[in-house]
């Protein structure tokens, strides 16, 4: 992995390098195009200042005439402020300002010399071991009649170039550090400047990847930044559009899930979880926030609904349908199956549908016992009053005794039918008030509903021997139908009564338990075993066929009770124990 460095780095060294390098260059040519023009200047000088000499020199400058052409060279050296030095020919000295002529070596070997003797101006600079200092010559031929006939030569010392380059050195440096310094600090404030808007962007795309959409950047006061800070404003207002609707959608998708009563699982071709409703997390007992990516056989330990699955994933575009048994077969589901297509791979998986159909078979089952039930109910009645009527037809004469008899027998199944026709259609009006949300309630002391259907049972109870006791706080008032509370209360009390022993004990308590108000019938009968007590509210359900009939019950009165109950968004309930008597309750809200 290469090594990353910043943009500040990156680009403030960098340049600042450049810059310096710049500067040392830029100083470096001036200050030698500086020093090249001084010499060339300075050359140019002593070179007229040579041919100034050449024109005072007398016209014999030969050793013989030693005096008066070093008598010149003294006086224009002095007033020239130069070193001025006439050389002969042959390499003699005959003039020198600074110096005795005679004493001085041969001059031909200097290069400047070497170059006036040729008939050109010759410029060079040495050290010079006759005035010990650096020296800058420069030498002109005198010529005479077209021959050289001695060299004019003018120096000076470096110290006035060299003292000019250090002034040069100083200043030039001093300006080129200046120079780099303030490039320094202006490249690093802008690189700064630059760094801070990047960063700026950088928090900003950050709180984009964050979601948080809504917050905009500022434009920056640089074009190109400007414009990629509108890029990327508009980029996070189009993120948010989009996100907004996807997540909307997948709210709408996750609500109308989760408002299904059918369970509904996506798996993928690998038999993964994509997602499942809570319907679906309900009928299998799993949580839909951790089966998202787990395999089917993980979840769902039935072996019909794995075996559904990879059939449903080999199907390619047809609808796949089956029954599915769960619970040792207490829960039915029909489960539906469709291929789920990706445009560009062909399936990708499998949406699977499960419609618990459990209530609907036990509805279903319900329906045709109670159709069975009520055939029998109403065939027996019915087949019995046949009889005898043909009896009475057929029979040869007989006493005024035993048609009383049949007679009787034909008015009691009449009253049986009747009692169980009138039974099943108050059953009806019940549910269907309680369906339709019709249900007339009006406020009511509780007392005097329990009281009127006492009264009601009290001349049954009386022939049997049994005695009613009431126990019914008066001041309780509920919001209750009268008339169908009445009804339930004297169901339960007749069949007390009916099933009760002779000379046996009745108790009517009610009381307002919290929020709901409890009625209690009890009886001192013979019970009831344990298992009949879960189907005892179911229609036509009794315990003892032969003995309900005898005693005048249509298999509807605790039916009618439960459906009295739930109409006033109630219950029913039974406790019993065989020789111990049954306690009957009924419960609902208090809303009085």
């Amino acid at each position: 992995m290469s090594r990353t460095r910043s943009l500040f780095s990156s680009l403030y060294l960098p340049y600042l390098l450049l810059i310096i390098a710049s500067v040392f260059v830029v100083s470096w040519y001036g200050i030698h195009s500086f020093q090249t023009l001084s010499l060339k200047q300075l050359a140019s000088r002593l070179e007229s200042q040579a041919y100034l000499v050449r024109q005072a020199l007398p016209d014999d400058v030969s050793i013989g005439n030693l005096a008066a052409v070093d008598s010149v060279c003294v006086r224009m050296g002095r007033i020239a402020g130069i070193r001025v030095t006439v050389i002969l020919p042959t390499g003699e000295v005959s003039g020198e300002s600074d110096a005795d002529p005679g004493t001085m070596n041969d001059h031909r070997s200097r290069p400047e010399v070497r170059a006036a003797l040729a008939g050109k101006a010759g410029v060079s600079s040495r050290f010079s071991h006759t005035l010990n200092a650096q020296m800058h010559y420069v030498a002109v031929p005198l010529k005479k009649e077209g021959k050289v006939i001695a060299v004019v030569r003018t120096a000076i010392a470096a110290t006035e170039i060299d003292e000019a380059m250090d002034r040069m050195y100083f200043r030039v440096g001093g300006a080129g550090l200046l120079i780099a310094l303030t490039a320094a600090f202006v490249s690093f404030y802008i690189a700064r400047r630059h760094r801070r808007m990047l960063q700026e962007m950088q928090r900003g795309a950050e709180r984009f990847a964050a979601g948080e959409f809504d917050t905009r950047l500022p434009e920056s006061t640089v074009e190109e930044f400007a414009a990629l800070d509108r890029t990327m404003n508009k980029m996070a207002a189009q993120l948010d559009k989009r996100i907004r609707a996807i997540t909307q959608q997948r709210e709408e998708q996750e609500a109308v899930l989760a408002g299904m009563v059918e369970g509904v699982v996506a798996v993928d071709r690998q038999e993964r979880i994509i997602i499942a409703n809570q319907a679906a997390a309900r009928m299998f007992d799993f949580s839909t926030e951790k089966v998202k990516g787990r395999f089917v056989q993980e979840i769902v330990r039935n072996g019909d609904v794995q075996r559904f699955v990879k059939q449903a994933l080999q199907q390619k575009d047809e609808q796949l349908n089956a029954l599915i048994m769960l619970d040792e077969g207490s829960k039915v589901l029909q489960a539906c199956a469709s291929v789920i297509h990706d445009p560009q791979h062909g399936p990708r998986g499998s949406v699977i549908v499960f419609n618990d159909i459990t209530r609907m078979r036990k509805l279903e089952l319900t329906r045709r016992e109670f159709v069975a039930n009520v055939s029998h109910e109403l065939k027996t009645p019915i087949t019995s009053i046949k009889g005898y009527i043909e009896t009475l037809r057929d029979e040869a004469p007989m006493s005024d005794e035993d048609r009383e008899k049949f007679l009787g027998i034909i008015a009691r199944q009449a009253d049986q039918l009747t009692a169980t026709i009138d039974d099943l259609l108050a059953l009806g009006r019940i549910e269907r008030e309680a369906d339709s949300m019709k249900l007339r309630k009006e406020q009511c002391s509780l007392y005097d509903v329990l009281q009127e259907a006492k009264m009601l049972c009290q001349k049954h109870a009386e022939e049997k021997g049994q005695t009613i006791e009431l126990a019914v706080p008066e001041e309780i008032i509920v919001a209750v139908n009268s008339r169908l509370m009445e009804q339930a209360v004297m169901n339960l009390i007749d069949n007390a009564v009916k099933y009760g022993n002779q000379g046996g004990h009745i108790d009517i308590r009610a009381a307002q338990e919290g929020d709901e108000v409890v009625i209690e019938v009890k009886d001192d009968g013979p019970g009831i075993s344990q298992e009949h007590l879960p189907r005892l509210f179911e229609r036509f359900y009794r315990t003892d066929r032969g003995r309900s009939r005898s005693v005048g019950g249509t298999g509807l009165g605790l039916a009618i009770v439960k459906h009295i109950a739930q109409a006033h968004k109630g219950s029913a309930s039974v406790e019993s124990e065989v020789g111990k008597g049954s306690v009957f309750t009924i419960r609902f809200p208090a809303e009085g």
